[in-house]
This record gives C-alpha cells, structure tokens and sequence, in this order.
C-alpha cells in the first residue's frame, strides 16, 4: 500500500488528514507514534517514503554540501551507524508488514531459483531423504544425522515427509 500523496506533492497523514513534506515528526508529535508503529496501523511498505520528493531532495542537496565542506565525513557516518546497530540489544523480530513485503518480494522475483543461498537438489535425493525419514523408528536414525549425511535442513526433510504424506 502507498501513502497518500496530495497534488502538491505533500504526505497526507492518514491519523488526522492533514498533509506534511516530512510525516515523521507531525507522527511523532501530534499522534505519539513511531514511522515503524504507523507504517504497521496503515500498512505501509518501508520503501514508501514518508517524505515529499521536495523534501528528500533538500536534504540530499544539504548532505552532499556539507560532504563537500568537509563538515561530514560518510566513511565517519557508516562506521558510526554500524556501531549504533552493533549496540542495539533485544531486537524484536520482523514485524507482520515486514514480513508480508519480504514474502511478496520473494515470491515476485521467484529468488529461489537464483538465489546461492538456496541449494538444489536431485529427485534421488530428495527420495533417499524420505526414505530415511519413513524407517528412522526402525532405523533409530534421528532427523539431525539425516540432515547432516545429506547436507539439508530439519526443516526441508520434515516438509518433504509431510508432502509425501
């Protein structure tokens, strides 16, 4: 879902109606809520901008001037945002949006069949890996030396053994 943009190019909020270059501090301010919070309430991706292409652009305008300057180093920036996220403890798992978006994302561009992450394997062995799954009660074969001997997840071989049914 798209935040609502008006003709002149401003953000609507979708709280109160009223429309912003900038939303995350009217968010913040008027309705106490985080980007994240009212990304989540209306459904909307992270990669939607919450900020009028105006806007965005003075801001890249100001970073690359002061870049420029010398006033800000990015090389000093990245090492300071990799630290802030290094420090961050108990991070929460991925919200229900973020979710969603990666799953459509997945799915759309089918990345499992050119993902490296994502190994292939022959019928042979998928039919092997079930094989085992059925006789591991008599075998006394456990799931994790299947796994192991046959280079493939838990969670693969109990999904094949559910689909073989």
């Amino acid at each position: 879902m798209e935040a609502d943009v008006e003709m002149d190019g401003k953000i609507v909020c979708r709280e109160c109606g009223r429309a912003f270059s900038f939303l995350a501090p009217h968010l913040r301010i008027a309705h106490g809520m985080s980007v994240s919070e009212y990304r989540e309430r209306w459904g909307i991706a992270k990669h939607v901008p919450l900020a009028s292409k105006e806007h965005s652009a003075r801001c890249r305008e100001n970073v690359i001037r002061r870049i420029r300057s010398g006033e800000l180093d990015p090389n000093l920036q990245v090492r300071m945002m990799a630290e802030g996220y290094a420090a961050i403890k108990g991070r929460s798992s991925p919200s229900t949006l973020k979710q969603k978006s990666a799953s459509r994302t997945a799915t759309t561009h089918r990345i499992w069949e050119t993902s490296p992450a994502v190994k292939r394997v022959s019928a042979d062995i998928r039919r092997e890996a079930v094989r085992r799954m059925k006789a591991r009660n008599q075998s006394g074969e456990t799931v994790r030396d299947i796994a192991v001997d046959l280079s493939l997840s838990l969670s693969c071989l109990y999904r094949w053994q559910a689909e073989d049914g």
